[in-house]
């Protein structure tokens, strides 16, 4: 298909003029000298078999880098020590919203309603994903979220004792640096959640739907947070993403 893939030196470069874009306030983070690989998950051949079967091959044909490969085997081993373990993507997005001190959408708006329910109910959300976990005779539970604070992670923690985060993670040396890039580990993150007994993923999210694809294509299981049974009937069009 004649792609090639970005040399090690564009990425470097790529990086700088994002951290300046940043440092700008520019809403564009542009370079003309990184090229990209984007493949739409969305997209239907109308037949489900050769769609699954399309699917498995292009899941197949992807892996993330090698030390980042690395850094999960690690993780893995320090949440679960080779037991079973199912991975949480966690995405309150009116949470995400409302706990920003400048934002003006909080006021009177449906974030704030959202986020009002979202608490209300997190000992429901909680108890559902410990039911979740119970059905598949699982007790170590990952939580991977963005970095700001979670009232949800307090109820998860009196429903599932044996819960960690990034925070419990420590990778030797100077890989442990990794964890200060965003970026990084995020895909970190991914990979561990991809290789995990169950995924509980969070409707609307790209990072969720990433991960449910190649989980999909090993035949891995994957729910969605808001089809949970307790969850749907007091969350109703609520996106806990």
């Amino acid at each position: 298909m004649n792609i090639n893939l970005p040399e090690s030196d564009d990425v470097v470069k790529y990086q700088d003029n994002l951290a300046k874009n940043r440092a700008n306030s520019s809403p564009v983070e542009v370079s003309s000298k990184v090229r990209c690989i984007i493949y739409l998950a969305q997209s239907k051949f109308g037949d489900k078999f050769e769609q699954a079967k399309c699917d498995r091959k292009i899941a197949g044909s992807f892996a993330r880098a090698p030390y980042v490969r690395h850094a999960a085997d690690i993780a893995v081993q320090q949440i679960s020590d080779g037991s079973p373990y199912a991975v949480i993507h966690w995405r309150n997005k009116s949470g995400e919203i409302c706990l920003n001190p400048s934002s003006h959408l909080c006021n009177g708006s449906k974030w704030q309603d959202d986020l009002k329910i979202t608490n209300k109910y997190s000992d429901v959300i909680a108890e559902a994903i410990k039911k979740s976990l119970k059905d598949q005779n699982i007790t170590i539970l990952y939580v991977a979220a963005p970095p700001y604070p979670h009232k949800m992670l307090l109820h998860l923690k009196k429903k599932v004792p044996n819960m960690k985060t990034e925070n419990d993670i420590t990778l030797p040396g100077e890989m442990n640096k990794l964890k200060e890039d965003n970026y990084v580990w995020s895909l970190i993150e991914q990979e561990i959640a991809e290789r995990a007994d169950l995924f509980l993923a969070s409707r609307g999210s790209n990072w969720s739907d990433f991960v449910t694809f190649f989980r999909n294509a090993q035949y891995k299981t994957t729910r969605q947070v808001n089809s949970l049974p307790d969850v749907a009937k007091v969350m109703h069009d609520i996106h806990v993403k």
